[in-house]
């Protein structure tokens, strides 16, 4: 099969489109001709090897697929060859065919492409995971998301909305505002201005979903109101922001942490119950990202740099 190989971390000019064989399915996994494969910040991570999880070269980048499940272990029923799905991947997904674990491969309704499926996986179940288990988001309650014009971001943005969210973006300059209201946004807060507010002028909210970090962590944090809800999803600014516990006991907010791992290894369950949440709401038309369709593996290089210096304007999703 044709796949994109990562023989040294570093440089992704330096992955190459090349032939290796095709994997065989053990206990507790899944064949899958993959029809549409992201591309996300963690393959930008896992490729210059600063990921959480180290990946030893030479490996295959690509962590969210979707395509056609060709074929099972012995001990997989509930998933048959034919069945249309999308999975995460700890890599691999940049090929032809993907190995994914059976319990992180999900059905996905036939209103929904693959394209489409493959565009949210690893951003919508952690978006969905952070707003439903974690914020316990209510209708009427004010959210406010940072890093809004992000994978992440955008479709918290986009679930937060169809929750009955009033929802409030955060992003880093004014250029991303259209696509931020496009998706359904209410407002839209650029971190500068933020920043130049008096304390008492920054608008408030009951629930934060932070990919971002830094700065912007630490002014979200004191712009909750009482009983604010601030979740933990990833630090792209750089580094954690600093947490002063007599400002959580005053107000009553709370902090949590999100990581999808967990559920991947832990709780399967909610996982899967999310994937159909998350599915659903694609094929409802509540959650679409916008991205750009290549056929061509070689072209996911100019993709990680793209993501690297912040140069693309959409997801890039290749159908290889």
């Amino acid at each position: 099969m044709k796949a994109l190989i990562c023989d040294a971390h570093g440089d992704p000019g330096k992955l190459r489109v090349g032939e290796t064989e095709t994997p065989v399915p053990g206990p507790g996994e899944v064949l899958i001709a993959v029809e549409a494969t992201a591309v996300s910040f963690v393959d930008m991570l896992m490729v210059a090897d600063k990921h959480q999880v180290h990946h030893p070269v030479p490996f295959i980048p690509g962590m969210e697929v979707a395509g056609t499940v060709v074929s099972t272990g012995p001990d997989v029923t509930h998933l048959p060859e034919g069945t249309r799905v999308g999975a995460l991947l700890k890599d691999g997904g940049h090929a032809q065919f993907a190995l994914a674990k059976a319990y992180e491969t999900f059905p996905i309704p036939d209103e929904v492409s693959a394209a489409g499926a493959a565009s949210v996986v690893l951003c919508g179940l952690t978006a969905e995971l952070a707003l439903t288990e974690h914020a316990r988001l209510s209708a009427g309650e004010r959210l406010l998301v940072g890093g809004a014009s992000g994978a992440v971001g955008q479709c918290a943005v986009q679930l937060g909305r169809a929750m009955g969210a009033r929802v409030q973006a955060a992003v880093s300059d004014r250029s991303r505002s259209d696509a931020v209201l496009a998706g359904g946004a209410d407002e839209v807060l650029v971190y500068e201005d933020l920043a130049g507010m008096e304390r008492s002028e920054r608008p408030r909210c009951d629930v934060v979903i932070d990919p971002v970090g830094g700065p912007f962590g630490e002014l979200a944090i004191d712009m909750m109101d009482w009983s604010g809800r601030y979740v933990i999803v990833g630090f792209a600014g750089g580094k954690a922001p600093p947490i002063k516990g007599a400002h959580l006991l005053i107000k009553n907010r709370s902090v949590h942490g999100m990581v999808l791992g967990h559920y991947r290894w832990n709780r399967p369950d909610l996982l899967a119950a999310s994937a159909r949440r998350l599915f659903s709401a694609v094929a409802e038309g509540q959650l679409a990202i916008p991205h750009d369709i290549t056929k061509d593996l070689a072209s996911i290089p100019e993709a990680i740099d793209g993501i690297r210096n912040r140069s693309l304007a959409h997801r890039v999703v290749v159908t290889p």
